[in-house]
């Protein structure tokens, strides 16, 4: 069995210590974790280690890997720094992978076993094997070849440093642990930028309060889409109002995730305070931003919509039966006035009618 421990982050990432788990049959990479600072010196018998990027002789300062205007058919060489932290040499393996969105959002690459169709697959490592000693930095050269036929815009993918062995579980198993941390690259290949979100399958749940006059919970869920080649951000609001806008409010919800180029993420959130005021109307929109390099523009902004019965259902059950009650008394009262007056007027004997006369007729 396989446990996975991924560190990927927006910065330098060292190296956790991971806990081995039994995984799954089909081991995947697990969600990357929030960046942390580099660590003071591990305990005894743990390691810790991080990726950067280098110069030919020594880390620099990059926290990722970037680089804009890159022609089809084009190569450059470049170099990470492997830093191992602890008192002991450690021996990790570098290999480059592609990434991908989770599905909560999350930033991760392909694991090992998983094989490169972009970005990863256009890296060469001069080294695939590279033993670290202790308190140290080794660079490692790499060659990135983009091919002729790479498609404008930005592929994402990743350079990770990897550490396997064995460990015990909590219950005593042996297990095969996969320890990795990696550095982030956008690529971008020359070309037209399209950066564009789409807000898809948006729906609203409606559910009313336990006060029949008073506000209720819209459910709001949608996914949204990166339908352009440029990783995004967005800030995000919700609007919901009634008919003839009775009752709008605007709620700002927290940004959609770093989405890359053709990947999505669902969610859902939950709109407090809103009132049945007939049709619900609600709308998303999101500000889409990036903050891998500056755009010529601003993204336009994506806005999806949709609208559900929204109905103070208990206050029109009970208004009718108040109506209905109202109805059955006027109607009371008015067969009891028309059977007062009936009483009350005299009963007369109507006069007989004399017979019609008979028309005479001639003798023949």
């Amino acid at each position: 069995m396989l446990a996975l421990l991924v560190l990927l982050g927006a910065t330098v990432l060292p190296a956790g210590i991971a806990t081995a788990a039994p995984a799954s049959p089909s081991p995947t990479a697990s969600p990357s974790p929030t960046a942390s600072p580099s660590p003071g010196k591990p305990a005894p018998n743990q390691v810790a280690w991080s990726i950067q990027g280098a110069t030919k002789h020594k880390p620099d300062t990059r926290p990722t890997l970037t680089y804009q205007d890159f022609k089809p058919g084009s190569s450059r060489e470049d170099f990470v720094a492997v830093d191992n932290f602890g008192d002991k040499p450690l021996s990790l393996t570098v290999y480059p992978s592609d990434a991908f969105n989770t599905q909560v959002g999350g930033f991760d690459v392909l694991p090992a076993a998983r094989k490169s169709v972009d970005v990863g697959s256009w890296i060469r490592m001069a080294k695939t094997v590279v033993r670290v000693p202790a308190r140290s930095s080794v660079v490692v050269p790499f060659t990135v070849a983009v091919p002729r036929n790479a498609t404008p815009g930005f592929h994402v993918g990743g350079i990770v440093a990897s550490s396997s062995g064995t460990a015990l579980d909590t219950k005593g198993n042996n297990v095969l642990v996969d320890r990795r941390v990696g550095i982030r690259m956008y690529l971008q290949v020359s070309g037209p930028l399209h950066p564009t979100l789409a807000v898809q399958n948006l729906s609203v749940h409606y559910q009313g309060g336990w006060n029949p006059t008073g506000p209720g919970t819209a459910t709001v869920s949608y996914t949204v889409a990166n339908t352009g080649n440029v990783p995004l951000q967005a800030r995000q609001s919700l609007r919901t109002d009634g008919l003839f806008g009775a009752f709008a409010k605007t709620t700002e919800a927290a940004d959609v995730p770093l989405l890359l180029p053709g990947n999505s993420v669902r969610l859902t959130q939950k709109l407090t305070d809103v009132w049945p005021g007939g049709r619900l109307r609600t709308k998303v929109e999101l500000a889409p931003y990036t903050t891998i390099f500056t755009l010529a523009s601003p993204p336009a902004p994506a806005v999806g919509q949709t609208s559900v019965w929204a109905m103070p259902w208990t206050w029109l059950i009970g208004l009718l039966i108040v109506l209905a009650a109202i109805g059955w008394s006027v109607h009371r009262k008015l067969r009891r006035r028309k059977a007062a007056r009936a009483a009350s007027t005299p009963a007369t004997t109507p006069e007989p009618t004399a017979p019609a006369p008979t028309p005479a007729t001639k003798p023949e």
